[in-house]
């Protein structure tokens, strides 16, 4: 029986069952009636009842429905043989499996949210949903990172609950480091902290994959797209061949977009992102610079040139931008980040 569709009530099965019951109690009873009427009866009585459940059972069959179809088919034929007793026992085949599929919707709920874009709920709506499982704002977790060394189970255990909320490289390698903790206990939790991060990063991107599919012309999608990506391969929380699978659906959605969107500015700049992590620095560092050409001051731009340069081994040019970075965002709090390839 089809879940998704409004039909009729047609209480079928009283008939039915009323029917049949009066052909298996003529068959069965010694009532003073002449067997040719007897047996007359009990076929008259058991046809009606097949006749009413090839309209339907609970439901009105729906035969361009192929779930219907079969419960009529297995009723038909259950129900031939012998009179009430094979209709019993599909009135309880029926139940069983009804009652079964209705237990196991909630199951199948997130599952068939996931896959159909029918029931689809859209990526930003569901970042609005989850914004305080998810945490995304830039988060001071030294008391954290504290914890970690210093507290107990307890407090270790709270610390990792926060961590896992906070999807930033630092604390991942919070996490990871926490999985050769001495407490059995710990070392679970951290794993757990781990494969939550995973799977929300996992559950975003793909949903925002599958809505810029939808609309490859979407410049918010595809930037969002991107940045989920490149964000969680920053993490440090992939293994390479992860990491490998991940560049690849980057690449492949910024080709599609590229050809009906064209380039600009934003693009560019994730283009570069993804070339770097590649290991293509040269034409990642050569993006930059049109990058920084078009928007002097995108501050994550100068930090991009700045592991570039490290890369490269290009001291001298790496020192100037950090110069330049010092000279232009004093107050900046990433400025303290930067400086570290200075040491």
């Amino acid at each position: 029986m089809s879940g998704g569709k409004k039909r009729r009530f047609i209480p079928f099965i009283i008939p039915e069952g009323f029917f049949d019951g009066l052909a298996l109690v003529i068959l069965l009873g010694h009532f003073k009636i002449y067997p040719v009427i007897s047996i007359f009866l009990v076929f008259a009585f058991h046809l009606a009842t097949l006749v009413l459940l090839y309209f339907g059972f609970i439901y009105r069959w729906d035969y361009r429905d192929q779930n219907d179809r079969n419960w009529a088919l297995i009723g038909l034929l259950m129900t031939l043989p012998l009179p009430f007793i094979g209709f019993l026992a599909y009135a309880v085949l029926f139940t069983v499996s009804v009652s079964r599929k209705k237990a196991g919707d909630e199951l199948l709920k997130e599952f068939d949210e996931y896959i159909s874009y029918e029931s689809y709920v859209s990526p930003y709506a569901r970042e609005i949903e989850n914004e305080d499982t998810f945490v995304q704002d830039e988060i001071d977790i030294a008391p954290l990172k504290a914890i970690m060394k210093e507290g107990d189970v307890d407090m270790k255990r709270g610390a990792i609950l926060a961590l896992s909320k906070i999807p930033r490289k630092d604390a991942v390698e919070i996490l990871k480091r926490a999985l050769a903790d001495h407490e059995k206990e710990i070392r679970y939790y951290a794993s757990s902290g781990l494969a939550e991060i995973e799977r929300e990063y996992n559950d975003r991107i793909f949903r925002t994959l599958r809505d810029v599919e939808r609309d490859q012309a979407s410049k918010e999608k595809t930037l969002a797209l991107l940045n989920l990506i490149l964000d969680y391969i920053e993490t440090g929380i992939l293994d390479e061949t992860m990491e490998e699978y991940f560049l690849k659906l980057a690449g492949n959605a910024t080709e599609k977009h590229e050809t009906v969107a064209g380039d600009y500015p934003d693009l560019k700049f994730l283009k570069a992102r993804i070339r770097k992590r590649k290991g293509n620095f040269e034409a990642a560092l050569k993006e930059f610079k049109e990058c920084l050409s078009a928007n002097p001051e995108n501050i994550a731009v100068y930090h991009n040139m700045v592991e570039v340069y490290y890369e490269l081994g290009m001291v001298n040019e790496l020192r100037h931008t950090v110069e330049m970075i010092r000279e232009r965002f004093p107050d900046q709090k990433d400025l303290l980040e930067t400086e570290r390839f200075l040491q």
